[in-house]
């Protein structure tokens, strides 16, 4: 297991180290990250229910929160591709952003081209990521964690009644955004 900034990674020798073996990760994300991920009533309505660890930085710990899970067969390009992927008008288009960076630059930004608000927001999170080896393993263990904890950020698959409203919000806001994204861009 390794625990890392997630902005650690827009360093490529950095991003290098990481297996491209198969793997999953969790991200975790600081409370002033969750007031833009969950915005209005949505922060007191899920916050309560996130799992909660806390991160040495420094000579300080820090309380973050867990709010997304994913799997990779590659787990280099897949961390990779959330942190460093520029926001084009190509890839807004084809939905070649990743779901995650979908929603994480249409909730900083309400616009899917705005790189520069995503990577604010990213670089607010850590990244803990595990080399299993077996992509098997790890989509089993995805699908585990996204029955068994809220992540608000994990909008595949996730069926708990406590993120309904917060999905359908979320919908919306992804489709607006990457309409606003195209219309800037083209």
């Amino acid at each position: 297991m390794c625990l890392i900034p997630a902005q650690s990674l827009r360093d490529r020798n950095a991003l290098r180290g990481i297996s491209r073996t198969p793997g999953h990760y969790k991200w975790w994300a600081p409370k002033a990250a969750l007031e833009t991920i969950l915005p209005g009533d949505f922060l007191g309505q899920i916050f309560p229910r996130l799992t909660m660890r806390r991160i040495l930085i420094g000579d300080e710990s820090h309380d973050y929160y867990y709010v997304y899970a994913g799997t990779a067969s590659n787990v280099r390009q897949r961390l990779g591709w959330h942190v460093n992927r520029i926001n084009r008008l190509s890839a807004i288009r084809s939905g070649a952003l990743s779901t995650l960076r979908q929603t994480l630059s249409s909730i900083a930004a309400h616009d899917q081209s705005d790189t520069g608000a995503t990577n604010e927001l990213i670089d607010q999170m850590y990244i803990e990521y595990y080399v299993d080896g077996v992509l098997q393993y790890a989509q089993d263990w995805e699908k585990g964690e996204i029955r068994d904890n809220v992540l608000p950020l994990n909008i595949q698959h996730q069926r708990h009644r406590l993120l309904v409203g917060y999905k359908k919000w979320l919908s919306q806001r992804r489709g607006e955004s990457k309409q606003k994204g195209i219309a800037r861009l083209s």
